[in-house]
């Protein structure tokens, strides 16, 4: 049997060697990935206060939507964008999360829902109202996270009673605009 301390030491070195080469590439040619850009805008916004303050000068509210996406870079990049007075709305479903495999790391909501619960200036709501799936839908959903003891599951509550048909036709559709709402908010 292989163990898995018999294959890291080698699979180390393979990323080191990649990482390096991956660097003198983007190098050699003059770019940058999405991570570079983001490295560059926070240490620029950490060291350079002119720079800083005339940002946040430009923000009375900073909204981030899908926030359960997010890492601890991009956090500390709105952190820093986010001057003394600007207000911060974070809106996220931690069982949504889907964007681990590129950093995203759901402790960062859920800290973020620990410090916000912890701000008497905060307001934390949760909306539970879904407007897109029918209630034998909602109830199987509700059912799984239920068990599920990674999340803390607060039901969902259906709000449409029946299927979309030719008379509601165009309130569902104006409705679709909310989508999928079992978010915590934030503000």
């Amino acid at each position: 049997a292989i163990l898995a301390a018999d294959v890291h030491a080698p699979l180390q070195a393979l990323l080191d060697r990649y990482a390096l080469e991956y660097e003198a590439v983007k190098r050699e040619a003059g770019v940058l990935d999405n991570e570079d850009l983001q490295l560059l805008a926070r240490d620029l916004l950490a060291r350079d206060a002119a720079v800083r303050e005339e940002l946040q000068g430009r923000f009375r509210e900073i909204m981030v939507d899908e926030f359960q996406d997010t890492d601890a870079l991009q956090d500390e990049i709105l952190r820093l964008l986010q001057g003394p007075d600007c207000l911060r709305l974070a809106v996220g479903d931690e069982q949504q999360a889907i964007y681990g495999f590129r950093g995203a790391d759901v402790e960062v909501f859920r800290g973020e829902r620990v410090r916000a619960g912890g701000d008497e200036r905060v307001a934390v709501v949760q909306l539970m109202e879904n407007r897109r799936s029918l209630p034998p839908v909602l109830a199987a959903v509700n059912a799984m996270f239920a068990r599920e003891g990674e999340f803390a599951h607060t039901p969902l509550i259906p709000v449409r009673a029946h299927p979309a048909g030719a008379a509601d036709r165009k309130s569902t559709r104006l409705n679709s605009s909310h989508g999928y709402i079992s978010y915590a908010v934030f503000c």
